[in-house]
């Protein structure tokens, strides 16, 4: 069977389950014997069908009590909102725009007064130490994505 083939069976198994529960976790390796593929095809097939573009959320865990969850986004309030957050972030963050950020999120109540300065001081250039202040704001922006997509998934994961 081919690569394509095995994928989109793999994506068909998955989208299966989905269609039962709003998160679904699995176990990497499980997967990958049930298809007799390796791991890093499951890996393929998580980062192709189930990325945020296709509305999915997908929080992985490695290792041997490792875990893959998968959640169809679900399009609340609070997630549109984070959704229109991302689409603010671009490849450079400054420091003050991930201040304003963190703000929202913390006006939202999906973080603690203490979550947000914890996560700012980890924002901050001499947190960074990066060569450049091109690098770190590159690194701030990338960090910043993937706050909002894990507290997307939370949400989701709320939701069940």
């Amino acid at each position: 069977m081919t690569s394509k083939n095995m994928t989109d069976i793999i994506e068909a198994y998955l989208l299966q389950l989905l269609q039962s529960q709003s998160v679904v976790e699995i176990r990497r390796v499980e997967l990958a014997q049930r298809f007799e593929v390796v791991p890093s095809q499951i890996n393929y097939v998580l980062r192709t069908r189930f990325s945020t573009h296709r509305g999915y959320l997908v929080d992985s865990k490695r290792g041997g009590s490792g875990y893959i969850k998968i959640a169809r986004i679900d399009e609340d309030a609070r997630s549109h909102q984070l959704k229109a957050m991302l689409k603010m972030v671009s490849q450079q963050m400054t420091v003050q725009t991930s201040q304003e950020l963190l703000q929202i999120i913390q006006d939202m109540e999906l973080m603690t007064a203490r979550e947000v300065e914890l996560v700012a001081t980890l924002l901050r250039p001499a947190s960074l130490n990066r060569n450049s202040a091109k690098d770190g704001d590159q690194t701030r922006a990338h960090l910043m994505q993937e706050l909002i997509e894990r507290l997307r998934f939370e949400i989701i994961q709320e939701g069940e």
